[in-house]
């Protein structure tokens, strides 16, 4: 007999689960709790360890363990009425609500910070906008610079692209200033510019950066 179940996920929440840092083991039992309710339209269900066991290859053991993970970032939550042999399981689709563990979070932040600066330096055309070098995408790929060098503001409009020799000067008590208003002014420039579209500088001659095989 065919099975043609659908499991139906809220985008927001799926883009959270695929860019949350679970093990394969978590993601395992997980993705047997969510089939075993929202592939039902059930809100949540009693599951047999044993069922877990089958499903997932893991040993009892394990499958204890990765359950109490998954509890603990709240991802997951977990009953037991008195007068039940087996516990109620419900996935929690309240995403913000999850709770990475601390080397998790690292793992997490990084990921994300990964993302970010791949889109900047794809914007920015791979070119350091302050001196013009044109990098390349395949190989060395340049920095991303805090332009209110406030390592934890993110957003698009303070991150620009830069070589490695321009972000180390721009990190001396020296030259912190003056290419801070610098920065400031090619953004101001680029935006009157090309209103539609930030940091988007087109320099006439830019410099190839020749690279040693």
């Amino acid at each position: 007999m065919l099975d043609n179940r659908h499991i139906r996920i809220d985008y927001p929440v799926w883009n959270a689960l695929t860019r949350f840092p679970l093990s394969n083991r978590e993601m395992s039992c997980l993705m047997y709790i969510i089939s075993e309710t929202l592939g039902y339209n059930k809100s949540k269900v009693e599951i047999p360890l044993k069922s877990f066991v089958c499903s997932t290859g893991m040993s009892k053991d394990n499958v204890c363990k990765m359950i109490r993970k998954l509890t603990t970032q709240r991802i997951i939550f977990v009953s037991k009425k008195a007068n039940r042999t087996h516990s109620t399981y419900k996935f929690n689709t309240t995403w913000p609500s999850w709770k990475t563990l601390l080397r998790q979070k690292a793992a997490l932040q990084s990921k994300i910070m990964y993302e970010i600066k791949a889109k900047i330096r794809q914007r920015d055309n791979h070119t350091c906008m302050l001196c013009g070098i044109v990098g390349n995408p395949l190989g060395h790929l340049f920095h991303v610079h805090h332009i209110d060098f406030n390592q934890t503001n993110n957003k698009n409009d303070n991150l620009i692209t830069v070589c490695k020799k321009c972000h180390a000067k721009s990190h001396t008590v020296a030259m912190k200033e003056k290419l801070s208003k610098m920065i400031i002014s090619i953004n101001k420039k680029a935006n009157e510019l090309f209103p539609n579209e930030s940091f988007l500088v087109k320099r006439k001659k830019p410099i190839l950066v020749k690279r040693n095989k």
